[in-house]
This record gives structure tokens, C-alpha cells and sequence, in this order.
């Protein structure tokens, strides 16, 4: 027995002092794994912090600015076809001048006679040598008359897709100018619904023959419900200097999409005016705003 008690204390003894000895090692082992865990715990983390950093830089690219329908560059070569409607107050000169003051040049061109129609211009060999020339877009805008009858209607379709069929063969940019409608009375109806039946003329048109649409007679409607100017001439059809720089607004901020309240003034027009048509412009080109919906 007396053995036995000194062999169990022996064996007891080399136990404890087994024990003292490991435990270092234990605790080592021990803060291995939680270091292990602490690195993975950093990792998910990490890859926490950079599905939020994503999320926000989708959230952004989604809120950003529209881009314009013209690629981004210094330079653009444009041909207007159109008529007085184009030329009055010269719109694409005065885009022209206002682009060149932010570093951006603009050669253009126009095939404007007045009052004439696309189907005249579709008849022009002329028109069409001008095209093949080469340029970065080629805006058609056409006589208020389109839209007064189904046959004018169907004539004008048909002069848009034979257009359009040459400028989508040289690579330019086909373009509608959907124009302002008249201070007058057309075919019976009143300036604002001129601007809808515009619309529903062109903007399939354009769907359909591969056009991007400058949509300056929403801007009118929006102008005309709006604010508070007389946006046509003496004539009561083409447009004054106010209406002549909300198109030249609306085609700024459509071709290149950067807000018209970028833009400097035109015609004389006061700064506070030339501001309130800048911001209708933006309106249209940014946030789709349509004035009859």
C-alpha cells in the first residue's frame, strides 16, 4: 500500500509537471487559431468593404449626367437640311459661336432654302453629294406642314427614311431636329398641340430609320406652359431671339449632354432670361420631361 501511495504521488507529480510545461504551448496553439479567425474576419470584411465601394460606384455611374448623343471630342464637321426654321437667328452658327467659347469647334454647314420640305430635299442630288462628304451628324428638320395631313404625313415619312438611308451608310450621326411649331394657328391647331403632333410624327420615325431627336419643340411646350416670353418673331412663325436660344439650348445640352446653364448668353438676351431657357432646355434633355403628359 505504502508502494502504492509513493507511485501514485510519482506519476501525480510527473502529471502536474507535464502540464506546466505544455501550457505555453497550449496557449500558443490557442492564439494561432484566433488569429486565423481575426485574418478571415479582415478578409470578409474587406471583401464587405469593397461590395459597398461597388455598390456606391453603380449607385453613381446610375445618377450621373446623360452622356450626349455625339461622341466626346474637340472637334465636330455638322450639315443642317432644313429650311428658315433652321436659318432664322442662324441656330447652328450661334451653337457654333457659344461651343467655340467652351474649347469646342464646330464646322457646319446648312442646306436651309425656305419653306422647303424634306420631300424636296429628298429629290436634291444635290443633298445627297453633300452627305457623302463626310460628317460627325446630319440633322434633318422639316416644314410645319407634315403634319397637317396624312398625305403630307406619309410624304415626309418617306423623305426621312431615304435620308436616312444615306447618312447611316457614311457613319454620320442621323438626327431629327424636331422643330418649334408656329406662333400661328397650323392646319387648326394652336402652337402647344403643333408641338405634340410633332412629337408623334418623329419620334417613331426616328425609332424606325435609326435617328437620335433633338427635341426643341418639347422645349417649346414647356416654355409655353411655363414662362412668361414671346418666343416667335413678328411674323407669328419663326422664332424671336428668346426662341432662337432655347432651341440652340436644347441642341447643346442634347448633343453633348452637359447642362445649357454652362453656356454664356446670345442674341443680347439678359442673363436671368437667357438662365430661365437654359434650365427649360435641361428640362428636356435630362429629364425627359414631356409637356402634354
Amino acid at each position: 500500500m505504502k508502494g502504492l501511495k509513493i507511485g501514485s504521488l510519482k506519476s501525480l507529480f510527473c502529471f502536474i509537471i507535464t502540464l506546466v510545461l505544455c501550457a505555453p504551448l497550449l496557449v500558443a496553439c490557442g492564439a494561432g487559431v484566433n488569429t486565423s479567425s481575426a485574418s478571415e474576419d479582415k478578409s470578409d470584411n474587406g471583401s464587405e468593404s469593397k461590395a459597398e465601394t461597388e455598390s456606391e460606384s453603380n449607385s453613381q455611374t446610375e445618377t450621373e449626367t446623360p452622356k450626349g448623343i455625339l461622341p466626346e471630342k474637340s472637334e465636330y464637321k455638322l450639315l443642317f437640311i432644313g429650311n428658315s426654321a433652321t436659318y432664322v437667328h442662324d441656330i447652328p452658327a450661334t451653337l457654333a459661336s457659344l461651343c467655340q467659347k467652351k474649347g469646342i469647334t464646330i464646322t457646319q454647314y446648312q442646306i436651309v432654302p425656305g419653306g422647303c420640305t424634306l420631300e424636296q430635299h429628298a429629290a436634291n442630288p444635290q443633298v445627297f453629294a453633300e452627305i457623302e462628304k463626310g460628317y460627325d451628324a446630319v440633322f434633318i428638320q422639316e416644314n410645319g406642314n407634315s403634319i397637317v395631313s396624312e398625305t403630307e404625313r406619309i410624304k415626309s415619312l418617306d423623305a426621312c427614311k431615304k435620308i436616312g438611308e444615306a447618312v447611316n451608310k457614311t457613319g454620320a450621326k442621323f438626327c431629327y431636329y424636331v422643330r418649334p411649331p408656329y406662333g400661328i394657328d397650323l392646319g387648326g391647331y394652336k402652337n402647344f398641340d403643333q408641338c405634340k403632333l410633332f412629337d408623334d410624327h418623329f419620334t417613331p420615325a426616328a425609332k424606325a430609320y435609326n435617328a437620335s431627336c433633338v427635341y426643341v419643340n418639347r422645349a417649346f411646350a414647356y416654355a409655353i406652359k411655363n414662362l412668361n416670353y414671346n418666343l416667335w418673331g413678328e411674323d407669328n412663325a419663326h422664332t424671336s431671339t428668346h426662341g432662337a436660344y432655347l432651341a440652340v439650348c436644347t441642341f447643346y445640352a442634347t448633343l453633348f449632354g452637359e447642362s445649357a446653364t454652362t453656356l454664356g448668353s446670345a442674341y443680347g438676351l439678359p442673363l436671368a432670361e437667357a438662365e430661365e431657357l437654359q434650365k427649360a432646355a435641361d428640362k428636356i434633355a435630362f429629364e425627359n420631361v414631356i409637356p402634354w403628359s
